[in-house]
């Protein structure tokens, strides 16, 4: 989605999200700001877009350990279903935290372009699982071990 938002902005992006605000909005996290009224509004900070790329994948990576994580205690191999549905799960962290900390309400509620802004989230999510579903599924199967996070 990230890529899909800089080349194809007017199908894969909002003014009110984006690498840039992202970008912001973690530059305030990094100086102790969570909330804002309005992340829009804002003064821009030096380095925004680099820092929005980093917190993104970050964060990513992150779940996604997580994901095994879970995966490795319940003894359960990734499957396509289940990796697809955690993605969509972790919808529920802009939905709840991001969005109302930019300042734009409990699911984009105070947002000009909400339903914009939520379908592009979901989308991306919905491809963040089912990329950990395709890339882990054939390297568990490879392997005849679930990935795991730990040494053994």
């Amino acid at each position: 989605m990230v890529v899909a938002s800089q080349v194809a902005p007017a199908a894969f992006a909002t003014d009110e999200i984006g690498l840039r605000l992202i970008g912001r909005w973690a530059g305030g996290l990094l100086h102790g700001r969570l909330r804002h009224d309005a992340i829009v509004t804002e003064q821009p900070i030096g380095g925004e877009i680099a820092i929005g790329v980093v917190a993104h994948y970050l964060t990513g990576t992150i779940l996604t350990v997580g994901y095994l994580e879970a995966m490795r205690r319940t003894g359960r191999k990734s499957r396509l279903d289940s990796a697809t549905a955690y993605g969509l799960a972790t919808g529920a962290l802009p939905l709840l935290v991001m969005y109302p900390a930019m300042g734009l309400g409990c699911c984009g509620a105070r947002s000009s372009d909400r339903r914009q802004l939520v379908s592009l989230m979901m989308m991306g999510h919905l491809a963040f699982g089912v990329g950990i579903g395709v890339l882990i599924g054939p390297l568990q199967r490879r392997s005849s071990q679930p990935i795991t996070t730990q040494g053994g």
